[in-house]
């Protein structure tokens, strides 16, 4: 059940068939400080199927807020084949 909402720009629409878009893309952080990021390593760079890696960045809090920060790596393989099982 969709809950529809009395917003103009919807008319009468629930929010997954409304024309409104976001104000700010997915991701974008909203942060009253910035981030700078340095030293990225991946050791070993490449691995077998069964193989770990270790990863490290540096993470500095360059503005003039105190803030927190999430780090996401996000990883593919280059080789992989679909299985359809």
């Amino acid at each position: 059940m969709f809950r529809f909402l009395a917003d103009s720009r919807l008319r009468g629409k629930s929010y997954l068939e409304s024309e409104v878009t976001p104000r700010y893309p997915f991701g974008f952080g909203l942060s009253y400080t910035s981030f700078q990021y340095a030293n990225l390593t991946v050791t070993p760079c490449m691995m077998g199927a069964d193989e770990e890696a270790i990863v490290s960045v540096d993470v500095t809090n360059v503005g003039d807020c105190v803030g927190a920060e999430v780090i996401q790596l996000y990883i593919t393989d280059c080789l992989s084949t679909s299985l359809n099982i």
